[in-house]
C-alpha cells in the first residue's frame, strides 16, 4: 500500500538533516580539555570566587581562545593532581617542574615558562648556617614537591639524616616553621616573594635545585596539543608585547610597584611647589612654558632612568640567586674529590701497615727487626686514626674533650712527628714562650691543627726553608676587634707557624679555609686541611689571622683564650706515666661483632689476669649474662648486628658496671647521654693502656 504523500515528505527531511548533521565539522562538538589547577601563587591560583588566575592561566587562555578549545579547570592538590595526570583523569597539570623522574611518567612542551629554584627558610634565631646544621632536624616540604625529592638526594649524599613533615601546600610549610612544628622549610623562590613577608620566618643562605617550569601532559595523549602550545610560545616570547610578557610584568614586577605608598608629606610639598609655579605662570606666560616643557623631559628622563635602574636590580638579583645555586651544586660535586683524596691518603697507609705486617713474617729470627717493623705498623695505624679524627672535625661530629692544657706540652709532645713530616732540607725550630698560660681545649684536636700546618708549610718549600713555630701570651683589647669580629677581649695564648715558602696572594687566602679547596694537584690532598684547622680553633673560641705574600712566606697566627676556672702557668714537670694496671680474677663480658675487636679485647684482658667472655651479637651477650650473673663488668660496642648496646645494659641489674665504645657514635648516642646513663665512653681506635686504665678505673669506682 503506497505510503500518504505528507508522510513521505516527512521522512525525506528527517533523512537530509541526518546526512547534515553527520556532514558538521568534527570542531563543532570540540571535547572539553580537562586541566589541572593548584595554589601556587603567581604561577597558578584561585581567588575566593573560584576563578584561576596567574601567569600560566593568562597564557593558556589565550591560547584557548585562539584554537576555540574548551578549557574545563580543575581545582586540586598538587599530589592528586600528578596521580590524576598519569592516570588521564586530567589532561593537562600547569606549572610542573622538570626532572628526569617526571619526564619517564608525563610529557613536556618543549618551550620554558619560567626558570625556579629552592630554598631553605628558617625559624628567626634557628642557628642554622649550613646543611650539616640540618641534621637531626624537622623539615616541612610540600608533598611530591620536585624541590623536596632533590633535597632528600642531596641530604643522602651528604649523610644527614632529617625528619621530613609533608604537608599539601606552602602556606602549611611557612605555618609550621611560625608555630614550631618544623624547623626548617623547602620553599620555591617564587612563592617566597609573596609569602615569606606574611610570617615571621628568615631565608638561609642554603638554595639549591634550579629548574625549568612548564605545562605537563598525559603520557603519549596530547602530541598535537603540544606541539600547538609550543608555537604559541615561540611567538609570545619573541613579542615583548605579547600576553606572555604581560602576565610576568604584572604577578611578578608589579607586587614591587603596589607596595610603594605615598606618604603625606608628598602632598604638602606638591602644593607648595604648584603654589611656586602658580606665581611664575602669573608672572611670564614665556617662562611657564619653558618650565612646563623642561618638567616634562626631565620627568621622562627620570621614569626612564628609575625603568632601567629597577630593571638592573632585578637582573642583578637574578644573577646573584642562580649562582648561589650552581655554587651549591659545586659543593655537592665536590664530595666526590674529598672521596677521592681521601682513599689516596688510606690507601698509602693500608700500604705501609700491610707491607710492615708482611715483612715481619720474613723478619720472625730477628727480634729488632720485628720491633721496628710493629712499630711502624702502630706509628701507621695512629695516623690513619688521626685522618678519621680530622674527617670527624670537619664535619662537626666529633666532640671535643676539654682539658687543662699547656700549648708548649702539646707542641712537645708532637714535635718530633712534626720533624719527621717536613722535609729533610727544611730548618725546624720551636721557640716555646716562657710563662704560656694554660687553655682548656681537646689534645688531640690541636695535636691535628700543629700537623695540618706543619704539612702545608713543608709542601710550601719544596727547595728548603726555615720551619718556626712560638707561643706567647697576649692580651689583646676592643682595639683589636677589626682584626676578628669574633674575638672577645681579654688573655690568650698566641701559636705561631712561620715559613720562608712560596706564600700566597690575596685571592688565595680569601679561600683557603673553604672545605675541599686546594692548591695541590689531583689526588695529593683532600682540601680538609686548613678547613679542620678552622673548625678547630672556632669550636676552642679562639681565631686565626693570616699573612703571606707571593715569595716571601706565610705566618699563621692562632689565638686561643686563656681558660678562665684555672689561669696558671705550664709546669716544667710532665706527669708520670702509671703502669698498665692487672686484673684480680673479675669476670668481663666482651661484646662486638668485629672478631678482630673482640680478639684483640679478650686477650689483652686474659694476659692481665681477667676472666673473659665473649659475645658477637645482643643475643649471645644475653644469653652469657643469663649464665653467668656475676660478671663485674661488660665492655659493648655501641652498635651491634642486632640492637645497640645501650639495648643490653638497659635492663642490667642495679650498679653494673659498663664501657662502651664506638668508632662512631653518630646520631644513636653521643657522649653525654652515655655518661648520663652512668656508663664510661672508650673511643675508638684504643690502645692497650687505654683498654687496661678504663676497666680497672670502673671496676674499682664503687
Amino acid at each position: 500500500m503506497p505510503l500518504p504523500i505528507h508522510r513521505l515528505i516527512m521522512g525525506c527531511l528527517a533523512s537530509i538533516l541526518f546526512l547534515c548533521a553527520g556532514a558538521l565539522p568534527a570542531h563543532a562538538q570540540t571535547p572539553s580539555i580537562r586541566v589541572g589547577i593548584y595554589q601556587n601563587h603567581p604561577q597558578v591560583f584561585w581567588e575566593e570566587d573560584g576563578k584561576p588566575q596567574g601567569i600560566f592561566i593568562e597564557v593558556l587562555d589565550s591560547i584557548a581562545k585562539a584554537e576555540s578549545w574548551n578549557i574545563e579547570y580543575v581545582p586540586l592538590i598538587f599530589s592528586d593532581g600528578l596521580d590524576m595526570l598519569e592516570t588521564g583523569a586530567i589532561d593537562i597539570l600547569v606549572s610542573v617542574g622538570v626532572n628526569a623522574d617526571r619526564q619517564q611518567l608525563f610529557d613536556f612542551n618543549s618551550i620554558n615558562i619560567i626558570s625556579n629554584w629552592a630554598r631553605i627558610y628558617l625559624p628567626k634565631g634557628s642557628g642554622v648556617t649550613s646543611i650539616l646544621d640540618l641534621n637531626g632536624r624537622t623539615i616541612a616540604a610540600v608533598r611530591d614537591d620536585i624541590h623536596y625529592s632533590a633535597f632528600q638526594k642531596q641530604t643522602q649524599l651528604f649523610g644527614i639524616n632529617c625528619v621530613f613533615e609533608e604537608l599539601d601546600s606552602y602556606d602549611a610549610v611557612f605555618a609550621a616553621l611560625t608555630d614550631g612544628t618544623a624547623e626548617a622549610g623547602i620553599v620555591n623562590r617564587l612563592v617566597a616573594l609573596r609569602l615569606a613577608p606574611e610570617y615571621d620566618v628568615i631565608p638561609s643562605d642554603i638554595i639549591f635545585n634550579p629548574i625549568e617550569i612548564r605545562f605537563a601532559f598525559t603520557k603519549g595523549r596530547h602530541t598535537e596539543l603540544i606541539s600547538t602550545i609550543d608555537a604559541y610560545l615561540a611567538e609570545m616570547k619573541a613579542d615583548p608585547d605579547s600576553i606572555y610578557h604581560q602576565a610576568l610584568m604584572r604577578w611578578i614586577e608589579s607586587p614591587v610597584v603596589e607596595k610603594s605608598v605615598i606618604q603625606p608629606w608628598v602632598f604638602w610639598v606638591m602644593g607648595i611647589t604648584l603654589l611656586i609655579l602658580g606665581l611664575f605662570i602669573l608672572t611670564s606666560a614665556r617662562l611657564r612654558i619653558s618650565i612646563r616643557r623642561r618638567t616634562s623631559e626631565l620627568a621622562a628622563k627620570r621614569r626612564e632612568y628609575a625603568y632601567e635602574r629597577k630593571l638592573r636590580h632585578r637582573t642583578e638579583e637574578e644573577r646573584e640567586k642562580i649562582q648561589a645555586a650552581l655554587i651549591q651544586s659545586q659543593k655537592m660535586e665536590a664530595v666526590g674529590q674529598l672521596a677521592g683524596g681521601v682513599a689516596h691518603d688510606f690507601n698509602n697507609l693500608l700500604t705501609g701497615i700491610l707491607g710492615y705486617a708482611e715483612m715481619t713474617l720474613y723478619d720472625l729470627d730477628d727480634k729488632e727487626q720485628i720491633k721496628e717493623n710493629i712499630t711502624e705498623v702502630i706509628h701507621a695505624g695512629e695516623r690513619a686514626a688521626k685522618l678519621t679524627q680530622q674527617l670527624m672535625v670537619f664535619s662537626r661530629r666529633h666532640e671535643t674533650q676539654d682539658e687543662i692544657i699547656c700549648l708548649n706540652d702539646v707542641i712537645t709532645g708532637v714535635e718530633k712527628l712534626l720533624r719527621h713530616i717536613v722535609r729533610a732540607n727544611i730548618n725546624f725550630n720551636f721557640l716555646p714562650g716562657e710563662g704560656i698560660l694554660e687553655i682548656r681545649g681537646d689534645h688531640n684536636q690541636l695535636e691535628q691543627v700543629m700537623m695540618n700546618l706543619a704539612v702545608n708549610a713543608s709542601d710550601a718549600m719544596p727547595d728548603g726553608g726555615n720551619l718556626t713555630i712560638k707561643t706567647e701570651n697576649i692580651y689583646l683589647d676592643e682595639d683589636h676587634y677589626l682584626m676578628n669580629a669574633d674575638f672577645k677581649p681579654g688573655n690568650y695564648v698566641c701559636f705561631s707557624m712561620e715559613d720562608t715558602g712560596i706564600g700566597m696572594n690575596k685571592e688565595t687566602i680569601a679561600h683557603i679555609f673553604e672545605p675541599f679547596f686546594s692548591t695541590k694537584p689531583e689526588g695529593k690532598g683532600t682540601g680538609l686541611g686548613l678547613a679542620v684547622v678552622y673548625g678547630v680553633v672556632k669550636s676552642h673560641h679562639g681565631f686565626v689571622n693570616v699573612y703571606s705574600e707571593p715569595d716571601k712566606g706565610t705566618v699563621f697566627r692562632i689565638y686561643l683564650p686563656v681558660s678562665e676556672e684555672d689561669a696558671g702557668t705550664c709546669t716544667d714537670n710532665p706527669p708520670k706515666m702509671q703502669p698498665d694496671p692487672s686484673g684480680k680474677n673479675e669476670k668481663i663480658l666482651v661484646v662486638d661483632d668485629d672478631r678482630l675487636v673482640n680478639d684483640f679485647a679478650s686477650r689483652v684482658l686474659r694476659s692481665r689476669d681477667y676472666i673473659v667472655y665473649t659475645a658477637e651479637s645482643l643475643a649471645t651477650a644475653q644469653e652469657t649474662l643469663k649464665r653467668h650473673a656475676d660478671i663485674d663488668l661488660i665492655v659493648s660496642d655501641v652498635v651491634l648486628p642486632d640492637g645497640t648496646g645501650m639495648d643490653l645494659v638497659h635492663n642490667l641489674r642495679p650498679g653494673t658496671r659498663v664501657i662502651l665504645s664506638s668508632a662512631y657514635v653518630g646520631s644513636l648516642n653521643n657522649r653525654d647521654k652515655i655518661a648520663g646513663s652512668g656508663y664510661h665512653y672508650l673511643q675508638k681506635p684504643y690502645s692497650i693502656s687505654d683498654l687496661l686504665q678504663a676497666v680497672r678505673r670502673m671496676i674499682d669506682d664503687t
